[in-house]
C-alpha cells in the first residue's frame, strides 16, 4: 500500500511516499480502507519534532473509509461497512495512507449522509470539543465563555454546547472572518469579543461586561497565552475552566497561591483535556470510550444539530501537495478544515 510517511523532523519537505506492506488484522482488530484522511495542527507538530515519536512515522489521526478485513472476535463490523475513527494508541499506521488496522473501539460506523471526506474532517475537532463539555460539568442554561471559538475545536464546541441547552456564550475572535464564522453559529455581535491587542485581563473584563458583570458557569481556553487568565478571571464563583492548550513556559497566572489564585477565590475548579490521553492506556476498556462518543456525534450529525465544517481537499497522497496544506492548516489560512482525498 502507499504510504506518506516522515524519516525524521523538519518542514514539509520531509514528507515522503513509501510503500508498506498491507496491516495485518489481529483479533479485537480491524483493517480500514481509508478513503480520507483529515489534517491537523498535531501533525505539523509531530513534524517538527515537537512530540518526539519513533520515526519512521505516517501522520494523520482522522480517517474514514470502509471496513476491509475484521480480526477473530469482532462482531460489530463486516467488510464493507463504512465507517470513521480517531487513529490513536495501539495502531499499525497513521491516516496517511491507503490502509490502517486498529482495535475494534476506536471505529464506529459513519453517518448514514456524511461522506468519506465530511467524516475524515471531524473526529479529532469534535471528539475534543464533545470531551470539553463533558469535563466541564456543562448544565442547561449555563453561560460560557469561549476563548478560540472561531478555531477548528470552537465552532464544534459551540455546536454542541447549543445542543445540550447551554445559555448565553461570548466569545472571542481574531479577524472579521472568524467574526463570521461565530454569526453563522448563530452568535450575537455583541457576544463577540475581538481580543487582538488586548490583555488576558482586559479581554476577561470586556467578557464580564457582555454578561451583566456576572461570571461565567464555564469557560474553555481554546487558544492559549494570554487567554488563560482571561478565562480564568471570567469564571463565576463555583465555575469550571477548561483548557486544551499547554504552554511551553512558566505559567504567570498563580493558580495555587491561596488567595491569589482566581480558583481559590472563587471556588472554582480546573479540567487539562488531552484527547489522546485515554489511548496510551493499556486497558482496553479506556478505548471504548473513542467508538462510544463517535455514535453520540453521529446523533447530533443525524438530528441536524451538528455540521462538519467547511472543508478544503488535497488529491491523493502527494506529499508536497500534503505539505503545504499542513502548513497552511497550521498558518490557519484554511477555512475550516484540510482533508486528503485517498479513495473513493
Amino acid at each position: 500500500m502507499k504510504v506518506i510517511e516522515m524519516a525524521e523532523t523538519g518542514g514539509p519537505e520531509v514528507l515522503r511516499q513509501a510503500e508498506h506492506p498491507r496491516p495485518d488484522v489481529p483479533p479485537g482488530w480491524v483493517r480500514i480502507k481509508i478513503e480520507a484522511a483529515g489534517l491537523n495542527p498535531v501533525d505539523v507538530k509531530l513534524r517538527r519534532g515537537m512530540y518526539p515519536v519513533p520515526l519512521p512515522r505516517v501522520p494523520g489521526y482522522d480517517a474514514a473509509g470502509t471496513i476491509d478485513a475484521v480480526g477473530d472476535g469482532v462482531t460489530a463490523f463486516a467488510p464493507g461497512d463504512p465507517v470513521w475513527t480517531l487513529i490513536a494508541g495501539a495502531c499499525s499506521n497513521g491516516a496517511y495512507a491507503e490502509f490502517t488496522a486498529l482495535p475494534a473501539q476506536f471505529v464506529a460506523r459513519r453517518p448514514d449522509g456524511l461522506s468519506a471526506v465530511q467524516a475524515a474532517a471531524l473526529p479529532v475537532i469534535a471528539l475534543t470539543a464533545q470531551l470539553c463539555l463533558d469535563q466541564s460539568g456543562l448544565e442547561k442554561g449555563d453561560a460560557l465563555f469561549v476563548a478560540g471559538a472561531a478555531g477548528g475545536v470552537g465552532t464544534m464546541l459551540v455546536q454542541i454546547a447549543r445542543a445540550r441547552g447551554a445559555g448565553r456564550i461570548v466569545a472571542t475572535a481574531g479577524g472579521e472572518a472568524s467574526r463570521e464564522k461565530l454569526r453563522r453559529l448563530g452568535l450575537a455581535e455583541e457576544d463577540i469579543i475581538d481580543y487582538r491587542g488586548k490583555t488576558g485581563a482586559q479581554v476577561a473584563e470586556e467578557a464580564l461586561a457582555h454578561h451583566d458583570g456576572r461570571g461565567f458557569a464555564r469557560t474553555f481556553d481554546l487558544y492559549g497565552g494570554e487567554m488563560k487568565p482571561a478565562c480564568l478571571d471570567a469564571l463565576d464563583y463555583f465555575g469550571h475552566m477548561v483548557t486544551i492548550v499547554g504552554e511551553a513556559g512558566e505559567v504567570a497566572t498563580p493558580i495555587w497561591h491561596g488567595r491569589q489564585s482566581p480558583l481559590f477565590q472563587k471556588n472554582a475548579s480546573l479540567s487539562m483535556v488531552l484527547l489522546l490521553a485515554l489511548a496510551s492506556s493499556p486497558d482496553p476498556a479506556h478505548w471504548e470510550v473513542f467508538g462510544r462518543d463517535l455514535d453520540r456525534l453521529s446523533e447530533m450529525l443525524a438530528a441536524g444539530q451538528l455540521e462538519p465544517p467547511e472543508i478544503e481537499t488535497i488529491d491523493g497522497l502527494d506529499p508536497a501537495a500534503v505539505g503545504a496544506a499542513q502548513e497552511r492548516v497550521w498558518n490557519g489560512r484554511t477555512p475550516g478544515k484540510a482533508v486528503v482525498r485517498i479513495a473513493g
